[in-house]
């Protein structure tokens, strides 16, 4: 019987699969794409040699164990001011990351990207929607799109995966997958076979920005859009009941309030008792 993907990976734009559970490697998710951001940034501005102290540079600040990067931003950002100001360089010192962001710029490196090296945001988000990367959690594969080029490279990571966690499935024995699109919302249940077969409707795109498929049309009658809740319906339905839970505790307070304030046209602009939490809310429902 086959068995689902237990590990954590990243599945890159060329279907590769990069292991990055962090409860057992080195890096989860977010620390790879923090990595990697990091080192295309150094690379397109520059790297600089570390000072030991002595006189003496040695050494980079990008090594197999990832980047120094804020060792990097003080020292390009003064080497920067150096061959700006030379010998008046300490100075000018409030200038440095003015510098190191134009320097960034002027390297094609963009304000998303420099956000993502500095940790904002959300880098799985990034990693998908900018690198075309697709991040999966045992069933669960998040992807930014879901373009025929997007179902290939998918089904190529997941048969890499499988793989390497030694999974042997056949088509009529074959785990199924929740595929979540970020940039729609909405989520379907795939199997890789399934993922291979509505691939190869269309060629891979040859064009950066490729329209993302209609699954009405890509997914098969008994693949239509998976009906389990997605973080906006759930959202959604969370609003809705803290909206009855408002109305309810309105009508509450309507109740019980005392007739002088109950017959004035704004009832509750003088009336100051306090408004029912949500668990006094959900007892007075029940007694209704």
């Amino acid at each position: 019987m086959a068995e689902d993907i237990t590990g954590e990976y990243w599945i890159h734009d060329d279907g590769d699969a990069e292991y990055c559970d962090g409860d057992i490697g080195d890096m989860n998710h977010e620390g790879i794409v923090l990595n990697r951001v990091q080192r295309d940034i150094v690379e397109k501005v520059g790297d600089v040699k570390k000072d030991t102290g002595s006189g003496l540079a040695r050494g980079i600040y990008v090594t197999d164990d990832g980047v120094d990067w804020d060792g990097w931003k003080d020292a390009k950002a003064n080497e920067l001011l150096v061959q700006r100001y030379g010998e008046q360089a300490d100075d000018h010192e409030d200038e440095g990351e003015e510098l190191l962001l134009q320097a960034a710029h002027g390297g094609g490196v963009s304000d998303e990207e420099w956000e993502a090296a500095e940790g904002l945001g959300d880098l799985r988000d990034f990693a998908m929607e900018h690198w075309g990367w697709k991040a999966v959690r045992g069933p669960h594969v998040d992807t930014w799109t879901l373009t025929p080029h997007d179902m290939s490279t998918i089904a190529a990571g997941l048969n890499d995966i499988l793989d390497q966690e030694g999974n042997d499935a056949d088509e009529d024995d074959e785990p199924t997958f929740a595929i979540i699109v970020h940039s729609s919302g909405k989520s379907f249940e795939m199997t890789v076979s399934q993922l291979e077969a509505q691939s190869n409707n269309q060629p891979p795109p040859e064009q950066e920005d490729e329209p993302e498929a209609d699954p009405e049309q890509v997914l098969p009658p008994q693949q239509k859009p998976s009906s389990a809740p997605t973080s906006r319906s759930v959202s959604q339905d969370i609003d809705f009941q803290q909206d009855s839970a408002r109305n309810y505790a309105r009508q509450a307070d309507m109740e019980n309030m005392p007739d002088y304030y109950r017959n004035k046209k704004h009832p509750f602009a003088d009336w100051t008792r306090p408004r029912p939490t949500f668990r006094e809310w959900v007892q007075y429902r029940d007694v209704r």
